[in-house]
């Protein structure tokens, strides 16, 4: 049996899968499975996927269920005694799993092992450094504070840990709930950091890829999966660790509103990212006194009231606009 499954949830991914795949077969770390779920894909990426000749290799199709369903089909397909995560179009370093795996051999009190992360664009082109390494122990406090891992990506988890989560939790039907879609991984993160420690690795070896076409759908979606995983969190939270949700919920809008940045702009955009702008500073006005706030705002106010053309001219002219990624700092407080 292998030690290490590793799952790939992919649809429409024809164009990136084939480096995902990749990088995880450039791994140091050789003992190990690859789970494709193909959550129904319209395009080549069964073709691009059957392409590769590795026996290591296992590809099943079924109708597109999202990514969570996706993952706990995989997981339920899966043999190693530990399980990592990436999606159809991020990257791995080469050492990722060998250095995550080595960890928890060394440390067999921790069930999770989680690395810092880079953005990367559609190309592959770096963009910023997104989350640098964090705690290691227990970090149930600051899981709930923001998302350690950044994204599905990024952890390696026991096996035994995983399927008792699933177990203990009775009113979860899975491993990864479908419910708190498109934040489950968060909530799986707060879940395993309840229960169990976590190991930090200190560097970064995730690349995350972040779409600068997404639909403006997608934040409205990304407020209520996130807001109802927190929901759901701070539900089953104990009395001490309830004076985080307030902050939690400053972190979320902050990431919505520089989210209603990317792409092209739109007066649609503008609107949605105004309104988590204001639902940001209800939770906290300390951003106010922020530079970069102000120009957030100035931003979403030339969405609104300005043509496309005359936006892009003013941002040409004044570029000063757009060094806005220290927003995404996260409210920090003493835990």
């Amino acid at each position: 049996m292998p030690q290490i499954s590793i799952i790939i949830p992919a649809y429409n991914s024809e164009k990136t899968i084939r480096e995902t795949i990749d990088s995880v077969l450039a791994q140091t770390f050789r003992d190990l499975e690859i789970i494709v779920i193909n959550d129904g894909s319209s395009d080549h990426t069964v073709e691009v996927v059957q392409q590769i000749l590795d026996s290591r290799i296992s590809l099943y199709s079924y109708p597109n269920g999202g990514p969570a369903t996706s993952r706990n089909r995989g997981i339920m397909r899966s043999h190693g005694a530990y399980l990592s995560f990436i999606d159809a179009d991020d990257l791995w370093t080469p050492d990722k799993l060998e250095i995550q795996h080595q960890a928890l051999v060394n440390n067999p009190q921790a069930a999770v092992a989680y690395s810092g992360t880079d953005w990367i664009d559609e190309q592959g082109n770096f963009l910023r450094h997104a989350s640098a390494p964090g705690p290691s122990g227990n970090v149930y406090a600051q899981s709930l504070l923001y998302h350690l891992f950044g994204s599905g990506s990024n952890f390696l988890v026991r096996r035994e840990a995983l399927f008792a989560l699933q177990e203990s939790d009775q009113d979860t039907n899975s491993f990864f709930d479908e419910f708190t879609k498109p934040s489950e991984d968060w909530d799986i993160c707060i879940r395993l950091a309840k229960k169990y420690q976590f190991i930090a690795i200190s560097q970064v070896q995730i690349l995350y890829r972040r779409s600068l076409n997404s639909l403006s759908s997608q934040l409205t979606q990304q407020e209520r999966g996130t807001t109802r995983t927190l929901k759901k969190a701070f539900d089953r939270a104990p009395a001490d660790l309830q004076y985080l949700k307030r902050p939690s919920l400053t972190n979320i809008y902050r990431y919505i509103t520089y989210k209603s940045l990317e792409g092209i702009p739109s007066h649609r955009r503008g609107w949605q990212g105004l309104k988590v702008l204001i639902q940001m500073l209800v939770y906290d006005i300390a951003p106010l006194k922020q530079k970069v706030t102000w120009k957030i705002l100035a931003r979403l106010l030339m969405m609104l009231l300005l043509p496309r053309k005359l936006q892009l001219l003013i941002l040409s002219k004044f570029p000063a606009l757009l060094k806005i990624e220290h927003f995404l700092s996260y409210t920090n407080i003493h835990i």
